[in-house]
Parts: C-alpha cells; sequence; structure tokens
C-alpha cells in the first residue's frame, strides 16, 4: 500500500492534476472496503488468538540469503529457520537482467541528458517512476536479506515486525520488476529484445509448468488429523487450552452432571440454541470456542456466566 500511494502521489503531482488522484483515493477507498473483511479482523483481533506471542520473534529466523534470492529451488514446504526451507526465494534470472537494463540506462542519461531526446516515446515522469521502482526494489530486497543490520533494523524499527516474516517483502520486489521490465521494454521498443525476455521467462520457469511433486492423501488421513491448518496453531483463540482438534467432545451439548435431556438443537454460524429438560439441579457443556462478543441467555434472560465453572480441560 504504501509503494502504491507513492506511485499515484508521484503521478497526481507531476501531471498536476488533482481528478486522477481523488479518482483513485476513491477506486482505493471503495477496493479496501471490499476487502475490509480480510484485513480488519488481522489487524483489530490480533489480540484474541496466540498470533502475536507465538511470531514476535519468528521474524528473527525467516531472513533470506543472496544465494536464495539468485537461485532455491520449488517447493511445497514451509518456511523454516535457516537455509533448509521448503518453498523458493528466487526472485527471477529475467527480472535481475531487466533491473540491471534500466541501471545502465539511468546512468547513461545522468551522463548525457540529451539521450532522452532520442526517445520520444519516454517521458521524463516515466524515468522518475522508474528510478522509484529501483529504488523500492532494492530497499524491499535489502530488508530481507540475513545480514546483521538488517537484523539489528528489524529489532530497533518495531513497526515493520507488523509484517510477521521478512521474506513478505520479496512481494513488492515482484511488483516492482515488473513496472520496470514494462519499461526497460518500452524504452528500447526492441522487439527481439522483447522475445528474448520472454523465453528467458518460460526457460527459467520450465519446471513450473507441471506439477513438481505429487502428494495423495486418503480420506482416512483426514478424518483421522488431529491438527490444524497453520504450522504454529496461531490462529487458535487464547481461550483455548488445546491447539489441535480432540475427539473428546462427544457432541456440542453435553450432560455433565445430572440428568438432563437437550433437544431442538439449532446451530448457525452466529448462533447456538436448544431447549433442556431435566428435574433436578443439573449442569450441561457448551463446546464451542469462546471469542469476545458471546452472550449466553437462558430463559430469555441474560445469564452472567461464572467462569470458575468453565471445565479449562480441552
Amino acid at each position: 500500500l504504501p509503494v502504491i500511494a507513492m506511485y499515484v502521489l508521484i503521478i497526481s503531482i507531476l501531471r498536476k492534476s488533482k481528478l486522477y488522484f481523488f479518482s483513485t483515493i476513491l477506486v482505493a477507498f471503495w477496493g479496501l472496503s471490499i476487502a475490509s473483511v480480510t484485513y480488519m479482523p488481522a489487524i483489530f483481533e490480533r489480540d484474541l488468538i496466540h498470533f502475536d506471542e507465538l511470531f514476535k520473534k519468528v521474524y528473527n529466523s525467516h531472513f533470506v540469503t543472496v544465494d536464495q534470492l539468485l537461485h532455491s529451488p520449488w517447493g511445497y514446504g514451509f518456511s523454516l529457520p535457516g537455509i533448509n526451507d521448503g518453498l523458493s526465494f528466487q526472485v527471477g534470472l529475467a527480472h535481475i537482467l531487466v533491473v540491471f537494463l534500466a541501471i545502465i540506462f539511468l546512468t547513461v542519461l545522468a551522463i548525457n541528458k540529451k539521450f532522452l531526446n532520442l526517445n520520444r516515446h519516454i517521458d521524463m515522469l516515466q524515468v522518475i517512476l522508474v528510478a522509484f521502482f529501483l529504488i523500492v526494489c532494492f530497499l524491499s530486497t535489502i530488508l530481507t536479506l540475513e545480514t546483521e543490520p538488517v537484523h539489528t533494523f528489524w529489532k530497533v524499527f518495531k513497526p515493520i515486525q507488523f509484517i510477521d516474516i521478512p521474506w513478505r517483502l520479496l512481494g513488492i520486489t515482484a511488483i516492482s520488476t515488473s513496472f520496470i521490465a514494462a519499461f526497460t521494454i518500452k524504452l528500447t521498443g526492441n522487439r527481439i529484445l522483447l522475445l528474448m525476455l520472454v523465453i528467458a521467462v518460460i526457460v527459467a520457469n520450465r519446471n513450473h509448468l507441471r506439477i513438481n511433486e505429487q502428494k495423495l492423501y486418503t480420506d482416512e488421513f483426514f478424518l483421522n488429523y488431529q491438527g490444524s491448518a497453520t504450522q504454529f496453531n496461531e490462529f487458535t483463540p487464547r481461550t483455548r487450552h488445546s491447539t489441535g482438534v480432540t475427539e473428546d467432545f462427544a457432541s456440542p451439548i453435553e450432560s455433565i452432571k445430572g440428568n438432563i435431556k437437550v433437544y431442538d438443537f439449532i446451530k448457525a454460524s452466529n448462533q447456538i440454541q436448544f431447549k433442556t429438560q431435566n428435574e433436578v439441579p443439573a449442569r450441561i457443556q457448551v463446546n464451542l470456542i469462546k471469542f469476545k462478543g458471546w452472550r449466553v441467555f437462558m430463559d430469555n434472560q441474560k445469564f452472567e456466566n461464572d467462569q470458575t465453572l468453565v471445565d479449562k480441560t480441552y
């Protein structure tokens, strides 16, 4: 978002266009509204799960090396501490090539500004934008590197830790190199260079045109799987004392003291409703993950739950 915002700001200022700026703001607001279902909980409900306490120091062991940026095999595993990762952090050989070509062009332009006049299809706005994306590309890549200065920066500059894992910044590198590639082709106007770059991308990714590895799991595996769908069970609610799936819950509603009959059970995404019948005092247990905002009503009256009665075994 900061990169896109700067991109819009540069174009708005150099074009002196208020219409472009405010229309982009409107589009951004609409897009962010649609996407809010994803990022709003991530921002405002992080304190309800174990994410922060598990990932507080995770960033420190997920930087990448220069070798991994240049070449690392495609995989289907997790990002692991050290260099034995199960996924690739390779930037791309064709992408690196266009970055060097753009640097050469800007160097020539700095030495001889008349060079810009030879390319009528390139204006100063595009030159400034490619310089901007080159800076962004280098900064985003450097901030992922396994070096002592980068480690220190992440430790001191706390807001960046919200990203959780350094190599996520390679997404910004990908956006930047894509713009630089388009600019380089437009600059040269050479279809042979375009063809060479396309061939380079295909050759470099030839092994990715098919599935490298197949993992087949039977229904039995999923029926008996006791874990969660995340690496560290980081999305487990703080109010839950276990991380995996347990078979100890016989049903959503259990009679744990006395003889009580449960009937007319209705379950929705935001409500559980049921009726009970018993002749003597009894106790039931509702096997439900407790999130902030749940309210309990009994006989249409709000029921203040006694925390001392909550069974925390599970």
